[in-house]
């Protein structure tokens, strides 16, 4: 069984293969791992981008928010400025006691880019 899906692996589409105008909605996942992969991956901006210009959604979940930190829009703004985002919050980070083995603080760098973020508050 492990085996087998490890071939799948091997046939995900990378991102620079993907044709935006086939897709309503890109859909990030999350881990600490994508922290070091999707704010530098420029395929994967021009994808969700292009989707989002389309009218289609963006969306992430936990740490995958990192990927919407550098997708540029036409116009020349970031995506999050100005928008209300969520993800995995530098108490949560804190809590998890991962704090110091993480690139950067995702609050942190969502609010620098102009987002305005939340965070559940609910006990």
């Amino acid at each position: 069984m492990i085996a087998r899906s490890c071939r799948a692996w091997d046939r995900t589409t990378k991102a620079a293969d993907i044709d935006p105008a086939r897709y309503a909605a890109i859909f990030c996942t999350g881990g600490h791992g994508v922290m070091g992969d999707f704010p530098s991956n420029a395929a994967l901006q021009q994808v969700a981008r292009e989707i989002y210009e389309s009218g289609g959604v963006v969306s992430s979940v936990c740490h995958s928010a990192c990927g919407l930190l550098n997708i540029t829009l036409s116009d020349g703004t970031l995506l999050v400025d100005g928008r209300t985002v969520t993800g995995f919050s530098t108490a949560e980070e804190r809590v998890a006691m991962v704090k110091k083995r993480v690139p950067f603080l995702l609050e942190d760098e969502l609010r620098k880019r102009g987002a305005h973020y939340v965070r559940n508050t609910t006990p």
